[in-house]
């Protein structure tokens, strides 16, 4: 398990520092792109409009996101609530979501 979570954070911690400024329907978005005045940081408007963009993307690919009230808003990444998500924030967020699913998975597995 400890395995999967260090290679989930070395994962997002490469999609976080990747130059590709393109918002993709699929995986996660780079800090960079998330980051639009390069100040940073990211603003609750500029987190707002990289998730609208991707929700976009997904409906114009006639995959829109399912679930999409449950995913978690820009609160959820802005731990210190100083009202702007660092990298670190946003690395530790996406770590604690992948934490939950496999908990999650986990669970429906016993189930069976």
């Amino acid at each position: 398990m400890k395995t999967i979570i260090s290679a989930l954070a070395l994962l997002s911690l490469i999609a976080t520092l990747s130059c590709a400024k393109d918002v993709t329907a699929k995986g996660p978005t780079s800090f960079k792109a998330y980051d639009k005045n390069k100040d940073g940081v990211i603003s609750e408007e500029e987190f707002n409009a990289i998730r609208a963009q991707k929700m976009e993307a997904r409906a114009q690919e006639g995959r829109p996101m399912r679930n999409a009230e449950n995913s978690p808003v820009f609160g959820f990444f802005d731990t210190n609530k100083d009202g702007k998500i660092t990298q670190q924030e946003l690395v530790e967020g996406r770590e604690k979501l992948f934490e939950s699913r496999q908990s999650r998975s986990n669970k429906g597995n016993k189930n069976r």
